[in-house]
């Protein structure tokens, strides 16, 4: 049971976190559902852990900094080294064979690539001298009004574009604020948010594949299932599932471990990923998304009519190769 406790803790602490990744922008909290939980939760909770909570979330999300993606860095590195010093000896044992570094190691490089790429690239930061985005988009007259200034940075906001306070900028087709790369996710490197995503789905994926094959082949080698148990009263017991899943734990904690965790984020992670794609293809951005929410239940009989979507073929093409560029070949 301790291995089912264990595993029951992390995944609440992950579903915490996803919760509050998703959660980062103050203003979703002022939707009536998230209210009403928040104040369920908070009856249940003693006054100094709401404090603590809210003190972390505070600083992880609500103030640029790196806190989130040093984090990541330590988790990919830990989660490795796992790979290295436990699963390699056992596929290398059974599949003398076969090359099992190639594949995780080209995993590795291309998401790691992405991910420095959507920490140093520009996102569309809005500027006095950058006129251009001004011709990207037309503007809804719902969401984006001609002429409006931004009143923090002086500047004309373009149509899709909105201000980060944490950046302290206005970004080209804002999407949100990333904590994980540590700034906005915007109209120039939307294609590198999308890919990265994608590339740590497939990593976790593949490490799932790997430690599973192990312990498999750990379960074969030893003729576990086939093997008995000694219960409570000291009689002997067929091996069923939990008992042979409280067995490898002891004996392989670590990999057990990664292949339960990775399961769970792989499921959080995977729709992240699958809401971007879909936002993705309809052309719309997490804030677009939002705002019209906003206003569906405002405004009574307020229909969403979204005028950038070109059909999913189109809208893809515009996140792959940013229309922006054209326009400032053109200047």
């Amino acid at each position: 049971m301790y291995f089912v406790s264990l595993f029951l803790a992390y995944i609440a602490l992950c579903i915490a976190g996803f919760l509050c990744y998703w959660f980062q922008d103050p203003a979703v909290f002022q939707n009536a559902s998230v209210k009403w939980v928040m104040q369920v939760a908070g009856n249940f909770t003693p006054q100094f852990v709401k404090t603590i909570a809210y003190d972390f979330y505070r600083i992880v999300f609500l103030e640029r900094n790196t806190i989130l993606r040093n984090i990541y860095i330590l988790l990919v590195i830990l989660g490795h080294l796992v790979i290295i010093l436990d699963i390699f000896p056992h596929n290398y044992t059974y599949h003398p064979r076969e090359n099992h570094v190639i594949i995780p190691l080209l995993m590795l490089l291309v998401s790691s690539v992405l991910f420095i790429i959507c920490n140093l690239t520009d996102p569309g930061t809005i500027t006095r001298r950058s006129n251009h985005y001004n011709k990207v988009f037309t503007y809804d007259g719902v969401l984006y009004k001609a002429g409006k200034m931004c009143s923090t940075c002086k500047v004309v906001k373009p149509a899709r574009s909105k201000h980060c306070t944490l950046c302290q900028s206005c970004t080209f087709k804002f999407d949100h604020h990333c904590s994980w790369v540590n700034q906005c996710i915007g109209g120039l490197n939307q294609r590198y948010f999308l890919g990265f995503l994608i590339s740590v789905c497939a990593m976790c994926a593949n490490a799932i594949t790997m430690a599973v094959r192990t312990l498999w082949d750990i379960t074969q080698h030893k003729q576990l299932w086939q093997t008995k148990y000694v219960d409570s009263n000291g009689d002997p017991q067929p091996m069923n599932a939990l008992t042979l899943s409280q067995y490898l734990f002891m004996q392989n904690p670590r990999i057990v471990f990664l292949a339960a965790s990775l399961s769970t984020i792989l499921v959080l992670l995977g729709a992240f990923t699958s809401y971007h794609l879909y936002l993705a293809a309809v052309n719309q951005t997490t804030n677009e998304r939002y705002k019209h929410h906003y206003l569906q239940t405002s405004r009574h009989g307020y229909k969403m009519v979204n005028p950038y979507d070109k059909g999913i073929w189109k809208n893809f093409e515009e996140v792959l190769w940013p229309n922006v560029a054209h326009i400032k070949l053109k200047d």
